[in-house]
């Protein structure tokens, strides 16, 4: 199912065009997403970043759950974590924003892709 997602980098040049001029901005709420994709997808674009073939692998909540645990995360952490991978599995508009504008008005600039953002940091992968 897709989903939409933020670069960090892009949610930071938001926040500091909102903050420059924050009397503009006050009491408003924007919804940010620069990108929709699927898991398939993400792992293409990984695949191709990486030179190596990289396979979205389903599986259940709980087994997650643990392999996050396993690898140091919070609980309260991982349970955020899964809550999200809920909400993308239910096709809410919290995880699949249907405007994807908003990035662009905010700073006249394009918003970057996955595709770019795994090409910039595929070295740290």
């Amino acid at each position: 199912k897709p989903f939409t997602n933020v670069v960090v980098d892009d949610a930071g040049k938001a926040g500091a065009v909102i903050l420059a001029n924050y009397t503009k901005h006050f009491n408003t709420t924007y919804t940010i997403s620069t990108d929709r994709y699927t898991y398939d997808d993400l792992a293409k674009t990984f695949s191709e970043a990486l030179g190596r073939e990289i396979k979205y692998v389903r599986i259940p909540y709980e087994a997650a759950k643990q392999a996050f645990l396993k690898f140091g995360m919070m609980e309260w952490q991982v349970d955020g974590l899964l809550e999200i991978f809920k909400l993308i599995d239910n096709d809410s508009p919290l995880t699949n924003n249907p405007d994807l504008s908003v990035y662009k008005t905010l700073t006249g600039e394009e918003p970057t892709s996955m595709k770019s953002w795994v090409s910039k940091y595929a070295g740290a992968f």
